[in-house]
C-alpha cells in the first residue's frame, strides 16, 4: 500500500487541533468521475470560511491512489452536523465526533457510489492498517450516516450488505483465516502431525484402526493397558509375518 502526502495548508480545512482516534468514517466524495486528487485540491482551494463550507478527511482513495491530506492525529473537518445520533456519541465518548474520528473519502464512478475495485481493495487495506496501528476493533468502522444520518456513502446506506462486506474485507485482513490443513491418515491427524506417517503404517498394517467408525486416532488421549497389550499383540503377529488380529 503507498500513500501519497498532500497535506493540506489551508487553515479552513486544516484546523491543526489534536486527537487520538477512537474510528474510521467512511464517505463518499459526493462527485462521480473525480479523482482523489480533485478532491483533495477542493479541500485545499476551494474550501473558505468566507463561504462557510469547512470540508476535508484525512484521505481520499480512488482506483490508483490513496492521498492524505491531513495527518491522523489532527482534526478533519468530515463529520460537523447540527445534530447527531445519540448513539453514536456515547459509542465514541464525544461531543463532537470530529475531534475523535478519522475521516475517508472514497471516489466513485456513478450517483449511485459504486466504488472501483481499486478504490475498494486500497481503502479496505488503508483502513485495516489504521485499525491495527490504533488498536481498534472493526466496530468502529461507521458510515457517515451512522453519525449525522446524512445518506453518505450512499451505497452503503442504500445496501448496508455492502457496508458489511466491506467490514468483513477488512476483517479478513487483520485475522485471516488458518490455512487449511493437508488430510492426514485420520480425520484428527493431519498430513504435517508429527505422528501422521506412524499412524498411516499403523492403519496399513492393521495394528490400529482407530477410536471409531470415522476412524478418529485420538493422538492426544492416554493409552490404557488393555490398547497397549492389544497394540503389542499386534505387533508381534506382524514381526511374525502373519497378519495382526
Amino acid at each position: 500500500m503507498k500513500i501519497t502526502d498532500l497535506l493540506l495548508t489551508n487553515p479552513d480545512a486544516r484546523p491543526r487541533r489534536q486527537i487520538t482516534p477512537k474510528g474510521v468514517v467512511l464517505h463518499w466524495v459526493a462527485n462521480p468521475g473525480t479523482t482523489a486528487r480533485n478532491n483533495r485540491d477542493y479541500f485545499q482551494n476551494g474550501v473558505s470560511a468566507a463561504k462557510q463550507n469547512w470540508a476535508s478527511a484525512h484521505y481520499v482513495v480512488d482506483d490508483k491512489e490513496i492521498i492524505r491530506c491531513i495527518p491522523e492525529t489532527e482534526m478533519a473537518y468530515h463529520v460537523g452536523a447540527t445534530s447527531y445520533n445519540k448513539t453514536a456519541l456515547q459509542r465514541f465518548a464525544t461531543s463532537y465526533p470530529n475531534d475523535c474520528l478519522i475521516g475517508i473519502e472514497l471516489c466513485h464512478a456513478d450517483w449511485d457510489g459504486h466504488f472501483g475495485k481499486g478504490t475498494w481493495a486500497q481503502a479496505v487495506e488503508l483502513v485495516a492498517d489504521i485499525l491495527r496501528r490504533w488498536q481498534l476493533p472493526v466496530t468502529a468502522i461507521v458510515r457517515h450516516y451512522d453519525i449525522t444520518g446524512k445518506e453518505c456513502p450512499r451505497l452503503m446506506v442504500r445496501d448496508p450488505a455492502v457496508f458489511a462486506a466491506f467490514k468483513a474485507d477488512v476483517e479478513r485482513i487483520l485475522h485471516p483465516p488458518a490455512p487449511a490443513r493437508k488430510p492426514g491418515p485420520a480425520p484428527d491427524v493431519p498430513a504435517d502431525h508429527f505422528a501422521a506417517a506412524a499412524v498411516a503404517w499403523a492403519y496399513q498394517h492393521k495394528i490400529s484402526a482407530g477410536t471409531d467408525a470415522a476412524k478418529h486416532f485420538a493422538p492426544d488421549r492416554p493409552i490404557t493397558r488393555a490398547e497397549m497389550i492389544v497394540l503389542l499383540k499386534r505387533t508381534y503377529d506382524l514381526l511374525k509375518g502373519g497378519e495382526s488380529q
